[in-house]
C-alpha cells in the first residue's frame, strides 16, 4: 500500500496509542530512509538508529581498520562498499548471543536499513510496522547483492519521489 507522509504519521500515532510502535524502515541506498527515520523520530518522540551507524564500530571497522583511519571514515565510505557491509553484518548476526536487531530494539523504536532476507524473516515479528522508502524515479535502485528485500516485504510504501530531499517539514502534522 503506497502512503504519504501525513498518513504514515497517523498510522504510527495509532500504533503508539495501542502501546507499541516498533518500526523497521527499508529501501534502496540513498532513497531517504535515514531522513524519514529522523523526521518520524522528531514527530513521534521515538528513538531511531540505522543499522550501519550501530554496527560500524562493532563489526565493520575491525575488518577495514588497516584501510581507514577510524570507524567514522569507514562509515562515510560505506556506499562504495555495500557488499562488504552486508556480509560483515550477516557475519555479526551468526554470533550465538542476541541478534543485532535485539540489541537495537533494546534502546530504539525505529531501526533503519535491514537488507538481508534471512535476517528479515527471523525478526519481522518484532516490528509493528515495516516501511519501504521509494525514491526510484529520482535515484536508481541499487544493483548487486547487498539488497535482498523489496516493496512486497513492507506494510506500506512511502513515495519519496516528489518531495525534495530533506524537505518534509511542510508535511509535518
Amino acid at each position: 500500500m503506497e502512503i504519504i507522509f501525513t498518513e504514515l504519521i497517523s498510522k504510527i500515532r495509532h500504533l503508539q496509542g495501542r502501546g507499541s510502535a516498533k518500526i523497521l524502515i527499508i529501501g534502496h541506498g540513498n532513497h531517504g530512509k535515514d531522513t524519514i527515520a529522523k523526521m518520524i523520530s522528531i514527530i513521534t518522540d521515538q528513538k531511531q538508529t540505522s543499522i550501519s551507524d550501530f554496527i560500524a564500530l562493532k563489526a565493520v571497522f575491525p575488518i577495514v581498520k588497516d584501510i581507514y583511519p577510524n570507524w567514522k571514515a569507514a562509515h562515510s565510505d560505506r556506499k562504495n562498499h555495500r557488499l562488504l557491509w552486508f556480509h560483515a553484518i550477516r557475519a555479526y548476526n551468526l554470533r550465538p548471543d542476541t541478534s543485532l536487531i535485539d540489541e537495537i530494539l533494546a534502546n530504539h523504536d525505529i531501526c533503519v536499513g535491514l537488507r538481508s532476507r534471512c535476517e528479515f524473516e527471523k525478526v519481522r515479528h518484532k516490528f509493528d510496522l515495516v516501511i519501504w522508502v521509494d525514491r526510484s524515479r529520482v535515484i536508481p535502485d541499487e544493483f548487486g547483492g547487498s539488497m535482498e528485500l523489496n516493496t512486497e516485504d513492507a506494510d506500506v510504501v512511502l513515495d519519496n519521489n516528489s518531495q525534495p530531499a530533506g524537505n518534509w517539514s511542510s508535511q509535518i502534522p
